[in-house]
């Protein structure tokens, strides 16, 4: 297998310095010498920094594998639970730092960056339409213990989850997002 490309480089490696910072924070100088290349390799490869984060935004929003989860085989309500399960699991293992990209940028961009805003805004949304098609899916099967439109439990379920992942990063641990599990989650299917 040979070397990655410098540009998969930029975006491999400069992840956590987004989370960490946030888009306003980080410099393309902090970010260059996160992914451990010069900064004129960066413009090769990216018009601007506010071009740099769309690109880890489009990316990261398939890490959430929305597709499983929207077309997951058994019940539909477990599909649902698993994915939270696994987000938060991510972070417990050191996959993932206390933070989530798409809240990270949403906390922090301004409407000088209009690219960027309409790439956190339809990440969101692809978001929460995988969460509606499963949780329609739940109700019309009769998992759901609630009446309310699957649309607005999704948009729930990402804002407490994005809630969720605030808190744990102040706190410096994981215990907001076991409780967005235990009582969010749980709630779905009383």
């Amino acid at each position: 297998m040979g070397r990655p490309s410098v540009k998969e480089q930029l975006v491999d490696r400069t992840l956590g310095v987004w989370i960490e910072r946030g888009f306003e924070g980080a410099s393309v100088n902090d970010l260059v010498a996160a992914a451990g290349v010069p900064k004129g390799s960066f413009y090769n490869h990216f018009s601007s920094k506010e071009q740099f984060a769309v690109e880890h935004v489009n990316r990261y929003v398939h890490t959430l594998a929305l597709e499983a989860l929207a077309n997951s085989p058994g019940r539909a309500v477990d599909a649902v639970r698993d994915h939270f399960v696994q987000l938060v699991a991510s972070r417990r293992d050191g996959r993932m730092a206390f933070g989530c990209l798409l809240g990270t940028f949403s906390n922090s961009v301004t409407g000088a960056y209009p690219e960027l805003q309409e790439a956190l805004h339809a990440s969101f949304g692809q978001w929460v339409d995988a969460l509606t098609a499963a949780l329609s899916r739940a109700r019309d099967a009769g998992e759901l213990s609630t009446d309310r439109a699957p649309a607005d439990l999704a948009a729930a379920l990402v804002d407490g989850f994005e809630g969720a992942v605030a808190r744990s990063r102040v706190a410096g641990a994981l215990g907001p997002l076991d409780q967005f599990l235990a009582v969010s989650l749980e709630e779905l299917t009383r």
